[in-house]
Order: structure tokens, then C-alpha cells, then sequence
């Protein structure tokens, strides 16, 4: 009646996807009308924990992204001073004044701004733009220098790094679990057979007493469809057409 599918075989993201997926095709066949409605919701139950270790997951991965932004507004800082320092030896008298004034603006802010904690730095980088961009005589001194390019890379890759560090910091704050995605799928994968079963019994009871089987055979036609497009899945080992990678 239902097809079987390698749960175990699914990668967390599409295991997690493929059980809400089920759960919605329940709720639209109306599981109290079919009376499966308590095992839908032992199974709807579990999908809060799961996602929210799916999140945690996803956010521990993006620690390399993170490290990759905050390398490249080292990179954009460290830079910047660099051209500084150097046209601080500039012939030219108005170009070495200009460095001499953004030279001393720099040092003002502290050293090594590079190797500041992840916040800190955020916070001095933010100060630092901003100033940039808003006070005259630094406005000057990095036209006159042609800096601007490098002012609006210091700018950007700050505040991708503030938005990817923040929205890392939000996932892990709400996804506070104390089991893992594994642990969660061995649990829910029995509680995911019970509801199948009870669907192919209530089919089953439905069709001895003589009454219409429309509704039980209409969602079992939703949840076949599913399972077998995740079983594609697991079989080419790619991605089905309508499971995301992160959680819905």
C-alpha cells in the first residue's frame, strides 16, 4: 500500500523535510476525520526538535564562512593602512599630509585592529567607515589619496561579517537541544512507521466495512508520490526537485 523508503538513507535535511511534507499531507486529508489524528501528532511533535538540531547543525557550518569574512575585512583594514603608511612618504605635501591625518586617525582607534574579538571589531571597523564617510577632512584626504574603493570594501565585508555572525548566533540561541539529529531520526522513524500503518489500517477497516476508502487512498496516492521522489533521492544520491537544503 504505502512504499517503504530507506529513512536512514536520507540526509538530515531531507529526512526532516520529508517527515513535515508528510505531516502537511496528513493535516490537508484532515487526520481527525481519518482518526489517525493522535499518531499525526506524535509525529508533528517531533519535528520542533528536529529542526531546531537541523538549525544548530547549519549554523556550526557556517563557522567557515564566517572566518572567510573576517579574513577579508582583516585583509581590507590591513591594507588600507597599509597605502596609508606608505603615502605618509609621499613627496607630494598635500597627499603626505593626508596620510599623516588618516595615519593618526587610525592609531587613535587602537592597535592591531585585526586581532580584536569578532564583536570588538565589528564595532571599531563600524566606527571607523562611518567616520570616514561622514567627516570632511577624512572625506578629503581619501579622495585625494583614492582610497575610495578601499573604504567601501572595509564598509561591505564588515557588515556582511555583522550579518552572517549574527544570524549564526540567532540559530544556536534557538536551537538549543539536548539530542542530536541522530538521536532524533532513530526516535522518529518508529513513530513515522506507526502512522503509516495505522493509515494502512484505517484503509483497511474502511474498506471491510463497505464505506467509501476515497480519503485513506487519496492520501496514500499524496504520501507515495513523496516517497517516491526521496527515494530518487537517496538512489542517485542528488537532490529532489522540491526538498531545500535547510529547513522550510
Amino acid at each position: 500500500m504505502i512504499l517503504s523508503i530507506n529513512l536512514r538513507g536520507l540526509v538530515n535535511a531531507e529526512y526532516y523535510q520529508l517527515l513535515k511534507l508528510v505531516v502537511d499531507k496528513v493535516d490537508e486529508a484532515n487526520a481527525t476525520t481519518l482518526k489517525i489524528k493522535k499518531v499525526r501528532d506524535d509525529l508533528a511533535g517531533i519535528l520542533p526538535a528536529l529542526k531546531s538540531s537541523l538549525n544548530a547543525e547549519v549554523a556550526l557550518s557556517e563557522t567557515k564562512v564566517i572566518q572567510d569574512l573576517d579574513q577579508r575585512r582583516d585583509d581590507a583594514i590591513i591594507g588600507l593602512q597599509m597605502i596609508v603608511k606608505g603615502n605618509a612618504r609621499h613627496i607630494n605635501t598635500e597627499k603626505k599630509d593626508a596620510a599623516n591625518l588618516l595615519k593618526a586617525f587610525f592609531k587613535a582607534q587602537g592597535s592591531e585592529i585585526s586581532r580584536l574579538n569578532y564583536q570588538a571589531e565589528t564595532s571599531v571597523l563600524d566606527k571607523i567607515t562611518d567616520k570616514l564617510k561622514s567627516d570632511a577632512k577624512y572625506i578629503q584626504a581619501i579622495a585625494l589619496l583614492g582610497l575610495d574603493e578601499w573604504v567601501a570594501e572595509l564598509e561591505t565585508s564588515n557588515q556582511q561579517f555583522e550579518t552572517v555572525f549574527k544570524s549564526r548566533n540567532t540559530e544556536i540561541s534557538a536551537s538549543v537541544t539536548n539530542l542530536s539529529f541522530g538521536e532524533l531520526k532513530k526516535q522518529s522513524i518508529p513513530v513515522y512507521s506507526k502512522l503509516m500503518n495505522m493509515i494502512e489500517s484505517r484503509y483497511a477497516t474502511t474498506e471491510e466495512d463497505g464505506t467509501p476508502t476515497a480519503p485513506y487512498q487519496n492520501l496514500i496516492n499524496e504520501i507515495n508520490a513523496l516517497v517516491e521522489a526521496y527515494n530518487g533521492y537517496v538512489s542517485k544520491g542528488g537532490k529532489t526537485p522540491d526538498s531545500p537544503a535547510k529547513p522550510a
